[in-house]
């Protein structure tokens, strides 16, 4: 086999994390008979069909699948070696971060971050994407970081040598129920199994978030039902007889013409954590270290305020 053209080696990533030529011709910025043409050439060079065809789309092959994980880590690294950090100067900097956030994240800890980079570093944009794989998602370099609960759960596999996690903040859970609801104060765990619950649930986690506060609870006493995110659980709970469980923190901001109290959850329930994720790959950025630190200013902030108990609301 002749040498590898590490030119190359960006539209492989391309074509294995998207598995369409067309998609990752546009990906990055060719034309789909260019990419077709690169297509072969990495066939030719690695003795593999890499993409072949199954009904409708396309699959990769195994070999295809072997290369898959460790050249997209290879593609972050070698993205960080070569980015400039000479003169860094972060009001002048511009770049684009995208966030990965629980509700939870994006309503408490988010908005601080926007507005100290309004005035620290105004060429920064940011998006922020829901929580989804979230390990998955920092490991393949599609989002900067990650701010989420427990419900990252323990990093396992090829991510754990590359991933970094770190708690920001300690928060407790509170049940909310329609203000007609009988429950009321302090709830016994026995009070708690007598009502139907509804619970957040985000996609590509490894724990339920109901388990984060109390291990096997999505076993002895599954939710009614299941929403995708926090603020939801009021409106959905309003007007019903089920409890719903979110963040303290979070009930000054459910509106008052959903009619809610919150009750006191029994005590076998434990804290939830909020944790960053991030690639090592950004250990050393100083713009992602700028990112960090503030989402660790922002949740030492929100820690100040106190958690919101059933005698207050």
């Amino acid at each position: 086999m002749s040498k590898f053209d590490l030119n190359l080696l960006a539209s492989l990533d391309a074509l294995l994390r998207e598995k369409n030529v067309t998609v990752a011709a546009e990906k990055l910025g060719v034309s789909q008979p260019t990419m077709s043409g690169m297509l072969n050439r990495l066939r030719e060079h690695l003795n593999d069909p890499l993409l072949v065809r199954v009904g409708r789309s396309f699959e990769l092959t195994p070999r295809a699948r072997e290369l898959a994980d460790q050249l997209r880590q290879t593609i972050l690294i070698v993205d960080t070696l070569v980015a400039s950090k000479a003169n860094f100067d972060l009001a002048k900097t511009e770049r684009h971060l995208r966030i990965m956030a629980s509700d939870a994240s994006l309503l408490l800890v988010a908005p601080y971050i926007f507005r100290a980079a309004a005035l620290a570093a105004p060429g920064l944009t940011f998006e922020v994407v829901p929580v989804d794989s979230p390990v998955q998602g920092v490991y393949q370099g599609d989002v900067d970081l990650c701010l989420t609960g427990d419900t990252v759960g323990e990093v396992e596999g090829g991510a754990a040598s590359v991933l970094r996690t770190k708690i920001l903040a300690w928060e407790t859970s509170v049940g909310i129920v329609d203000r007609a609801h009988p429950l009321d104060g302090d709830v016994s765990f026995d009070q708690f199994l007598s009502y139907p619950y509804v619970a957040a649930s985000f996609p590509g986690i490894l724990r339920t978030a109901e388990d984060n506060i109390m291990v096997g609870l999505s076993r002895q006493h599954p939710p009614r039902i299941r929403v995708p995110s926090f603020l939801a659980i009021g409106a959905v709970g309003s007007g019903t007889q089920m409890i719903g469980i979110m963040p303290s923190r979070m009930i000054p901001l459910l509106p008052p013409l959903w009619n809610l109290k919150t009750i006191n959850l029994p005590m076998e329930f434990t804290r939830i954590s909020l944790r960053a994720l991030w690639h090592c790959c950004h250990d050393d950025d100083p713009v992602h270290q700028w990112l960090r630190a503030t989402a660790v200013a922002a949740s030492a902030e929100l820690m100040t305020t106190r958690a919101t108990t059933a005698e207050e609301r």
